[in-house]
């Protein structure tokens, strides 16, 4: 049996050089088994659905909203170590402080793996042997293949006339457990559209220019920050269930904004219309839309 839209994954992850970056991901499941007797299925869709979304998301040791450590001995340009019953991540750019739960290691045999441009075959068979593992305790000889994809769904037809970028943001008043890690990020999209013609989508060259100007941009509330100068900003905030998060970039190599507002998707679209409206109050849309991840984001009217 196949299973696909089960779950969006959003997640950040350090890079080959030592930076972070934000990504969103689809996965897609093959799951094998044999035919029970009872119910003449492999296993129940709903059930199996929710058990495997469950996993995937799991607070200790599942994927969504965490950071992606990958783990190759020949290419780590990080440190991990235990700091104030935490895990201290730190590279030649960046420091971070985060609940060990924040955090996922997946191991990248080969160096090629690192490279997050293009998802490889590291994180779908990381996903599978955790899955088919968990899995088996209930359901004895199921085994689960994993596929990753990166299918967004927009308000319009479709992501035509989009441009995509990746960030990274925390949200320290989140109510969402995930969403309070100050280490996770998303593959999100800018797109144009016209209310008066069924959100259909506007082509504009000012899309492409805005996602480039935010593409791997570190999104933080000016709320948090406890220190910056020309080359570094520092945060820190206490969430009600994480607890403490700590960070500190390199302005030089890492693209921060901080705004005077909370991160969230609602606040940013509002950022990005102010700062580009010279260019979008005649773009010929009457919306700007901002996802947040794949499939899901805010709206704001152009006027």
């Amino acid at each position: 049996m196949f299973l696909a839209d089960v779950t969006v994954i959003d997640l950040a992850y350090i890079t080959p050089i030592g930076t972070i970056l934000g990504s969103s991901l689809s996965p897609k499941f093959v799951v094998s088994g044999d035919v029970t007797k009872d119910e003449s299925v492999v296993v129940d869709f709903g059930k199996i659905k929710k058990k495997i979304k469950a996993l995937i998301d799991d607070r200790d040791h599942g994927y969504d909203h965490k950071l992606w450590l990958f783990d190759n001995s020949d290419i780590k340009p990080f440190v991990v170590k235990k700091e104030e019953e935490k895990l201290a991540v730190e590279t030649d750019f960046l420091k971070l402080l985060l609940p060990e739960d924040a955090v996922r290691v997946i191991e990248a045999p080969c160096a090629n793996m690192l490279d997050m441009g293009v998802l490889d075959c590291c994180v779908e068979v990381d996903i599978e042997n955790y899955l088919t593992l968990a899995l088996q305790e209930e359901y004895p000889g199921i085994e689960v293949e994993c596929k990753i994809s990166f299918c967004g769904a927009s308000m319009a037809d479709g992501t035509n006339g989009a441009a995509w970028f990746r960030y990274q943001h925390g949200l320290k008043n989140s109510s969402s457990f995930g969403c309070q890690n100050s280490s996770h990020g998303h593959l999100s999209y800018i797109q144009l559209l016209d209310m008066n013609k069924d959100y259909e989508h506007v082509r504009h060259p000012v899309v492409k220019r805005m996602a480039d100007a935010y593409n791997g941009t570190v999104f933080l509330s000016r709320e948090n920050v406890v220190d910056e100068t020309s080359s570094f900003v520092e945060i820190e905030y206490c969430s009600l269930d994480r607890g403490v998060c700590k960070a500190i970039y390199d302005k030089t190599k890492i693209r921060t904004k901080v705004l005077p507002t909370e991160t969230t998707i609602e606040y940013l679209v509002d950022h990005m219309k102010r700062e580009w409206w010279a260019e979008l109050k005649d773009c010929g849309a009457t919306h700007l839309a901002v996802s947040e991840g794949l499939s899901k984001g805010a709206l704001i009217e152009l006027t």
